[in-house]
């Protein structure tokens, strides 16, 4: 049952649940149930469907059908126009060591077409997986210790975690060993698997530096609460739920805490829920935020603890109200100094995520050469280097220019992200990747180092975000077969629970650099110090910016 602790029922509750377990799926408590779990789909269990995968590798042919389906969980999309698979990776905590990135590009040019490329979840996916090759390929990602099972489908993804966790002198705690932690919960647990649609978790370290805390389906935030307050001192999780990024929505603070020891067992219960009352009716790609559209969020976050056998830390309003903002996510570029003296964290922008093989081998050598072998990933599909002394830092720079990487602080390759785009998802309207790289040459030729966060995405689906970019794309068909476009969103004229409205629509493919340049500049000659692109968007207002955007594009 649920008991308060205290006579308000403000600060602190006491879960309880019946049953032998806390994953004991008949466990009822007065109004609290449990649905049954939707039939299995076709997708829903990764580990269950390694026969199929060797039939395709013997015959030497790609899935159709269910077997298509079933086998994104073991994060092998097939690609019937190329003739090969997808493969995505999970990167738990988005930290790759320098022998495992060695060991993506010896599989990406052994297997693939040589490339591999970073997602906005900070991990990798490799391209042109022939069929006859898929076994040999899965083994040899087990061998250097990753894995793919989980990665697709509907299960929760690659579970990301802040940077410059373990790095930041402003950080609360380092998260890196939750995100492996709930990742190899969840590997071992397949009731976790099988979820109404896909699932984004992070961990935020409480840093300066955030991790998209309010874009995930659910996100935990570490935060310190001192003495003097209704709960006692320590470190805590806030807990975020809800984002839907299709329509902009962002994730909700819950309002309560969950402790570190226990916060692990808390997202199990978060997800259990999901798992069988997220969708009732059986309808299909329901997000977590339509739950909670549904029961509320204090009943989700409530009813999730009593499913886990947590106690939940409540503070008071007023208490609530001092809790500091969320970290700004932006993209991570030049050189950054850590908490140990005399050691760096080396930022590398990498245009649009591409990295080929050879490269991506490089960049595992120069960490093990300059650092500790370490490289994070983040979700601005770039990498850092951490662990770097002052005196190396000249050849570390050297290294990454040599590569066609930048460390150059403000470098929009570091702050710019694009989804796959037409020629890599069947959905795509236009070749996002190419717009990206197009922007990143333009927005460099013109010498501008403002960092503003631009998503660009090819569909609807915004995996890239475009909706909660500073500048956000979203490529449409404009007539004919072959006339692209994009609707262009910024500042609060973008996606979410009031409009759909964009500032501009239908930008010709080939006018879509001329505007974003245009209004970069005025950003880059008019900005307050300090002022990011969304606050001065804010401060111009929307009749203004259109204004610029329109001298250069008419439609």
């Amino acid at each position: 049952m649920i008991q308060s602790l205290d006579p308000n029922g403000t600060h602190r509750l006491r879960i309880q649940c019946r049953g032998d377990t806390p994953w004991n799926i008949a466990l009822v408590h007065s109004e609290f149930k449990l649905g049954q779990p939707q039939p299995e789909d076709a997708g829903a269990r990764g580990l269950d469907h390694w026969d199929i995968i060797i039939r395709c590798t013997e015959e030497g042919r790609l899935p159709e059908g269910d077997d298509a389906k079933k086998l994104k969980s073991h994060g092998l999309f097939a690609r019937p126009e190329e003739g090969s698979f997808m493969l995505r990776t999970r990167v738990p905590g988005c930290v790759i060591r320098a022998d495992q990135c060695k060991g993506l590009a010896d599989i990406a040019e052994r297997y693939g077409d040589g490339l591999t490329t970073l997602t906005m979840r900070g991990n990798f996916q490799l391209r042109g997986l022939r069929p006859e090759h898929t076994v040999d390929a899965l083994i040899a990602l087990q061998e250097i210790g990753m894995t793919s099972i989980g990665s697709g489908a509907n299960n929760v993804r690659n579970i990301t975690a802040s940077p410059t966790s373990g790095l930041d002198a402003h950080e609360v705690c380092d998260v890196r060993p939750l995100a492996k932690k709930l990742q190899h919960f969840i590997l071992h647990h397949p009731e976790l698997y099988n979820l109404p649609h896909k699932f984004n978790l992070a961990f935020d370290n409480g840093s300066h530096n955030g991790v998209f805390a309010d874009k995930n389906d659910l996100s935990f935030v570490a935060t310190r609460i001192p003495e003097g307050l209704s709960v006692p001192p320590g470190v805590y999780f806030r807990i975020f739920a809800g984002a839907k990024v299709t329509r902009g929505i962002r994730s909700k603070d819950a309002g309560v805490l969950v402790t570190e020891r226990d916060v692990i067992k808390y997202a199990t219960g978060i997800i259990l829920l999901y798992k069988y009352r997220g969708d009732p009716d059986g309808r299909g790609r329901v997000r977590l935020n339509d739950l909670i559209a549904r029961e509320g969020l204090d009943k989700v976050a409530n009813h999730a603890a009593v499913l886990s056998d947590v106690l939940l830390y409540r503070l008071t309003a007023d208490e609530q109200s001092v809790l500091p903002a969320l970290g700004a996510s932006n993209g991570f570029s030049g050189i950054h100094p850590e908490k140990t003296a005399g050691l760096f964290t080396v930022g590398v922008g990498i245009p649009v995520g591409r990295i080929p093989a050879a490269s991506l081998r490089a960049l595992g050598a120069a960490a093990a050469r300059h650092g500790t072998g370490e490289i994070r990933l983040t979700a601005w599909q770039n990498c850092l280097i951490p662990h770097v002394p002052e005196a190396e830092i000249a050849i570390v720079r050297e290294s990454i220019q040599a590569l066609g990487f930048s460390c150059d602080e403000g470098d929009p390759a570091a702050s710019l992200v694009a989804c796959s785009g037409i020629g890599n998802c069947p959905y795509a309207a236009t070749d996002a990747k190419g717009m990206g790289q197009t922007l990143i040459s333009s927005l460099r030729a013109s010498g501008l180092r403002k960092a503003v966060n631009i998503n660009i995405n090819a569909c609807s689906n915004a995996c890239a975000h475009h909706t909660f970019g500073e500048i956000g794309l979203l490529g449409v068909k404009a007539g004919g077969h072959d006339k692209k476009a994009y609707h262009l969103f910024i500042g609060s004229n973008r996606p979410d629970e009031e409009t759909n409205k964009p500032l501009l629509s239908k930008i010709p493919e080939a006018e879509v650099s001329g505007v974003v340049e245009k209004l970069v500049r005025l950003y880059d000659r008019h900005a307050l110090p300090g002022e990011s692109f969304a606050e001065f968007s804010a401060r111009q207002g929307q009749d203004a910016l259109r204004s610029v955007a329109e001298e250069a594009h008419t439609p």
